[in-house]
């Protein structure tokens, strides 16, 4: 995927704003690395609109440690009124998934 929609002022979306109070610059960094890993390997996703990535791989992507991986992962699906991750854990791997990922994609897929 060539590129998804950045509202401008995202910092100041209700859901990324908690984030940060909860997780400082994690909360917003970590949500777009997330929303940039997805869109890059979007054609590699399952019938069921879920990346099957390494527990190592997204850790390193993310510059953490599993415990803050898992608690950014918590946050944005359990958290907020809407889930803005879903996320399955599979041992070794995890099932990740951005439910309303194609409405900022562009109409490249």
């Amino acid at each position: 995927m060539e590129w998804y929609k950045h509202f401008t002022n995202s910092h100041d979306d209700p859901d990324i704003s908690d984030a940060m109070d909860k997780m400082g610059d994690f909360g917003y960094s970590g949500f777009f690395i997330l929303l940039d890993l997805y869109g890059q390997e979007f054609n590699h996703i399952n019938n069921e609109g879920f990346l099957k990535i390494s527990k190592n791989f997204l850790q390193r992507k993310l510059r953490k440690r599993w415990v803050k991986v898992e608690l950014l992962l918590n946050f944005f699906e359990k958290e907020i009124s809407e889930p803005r991750f879903l996320w399955k854990n599979d041992g070794q791997y995890i099932l990740f998934k951005v439910p309303k990922f194609i409405k900022l994609a562009s109409n490249w897929s």
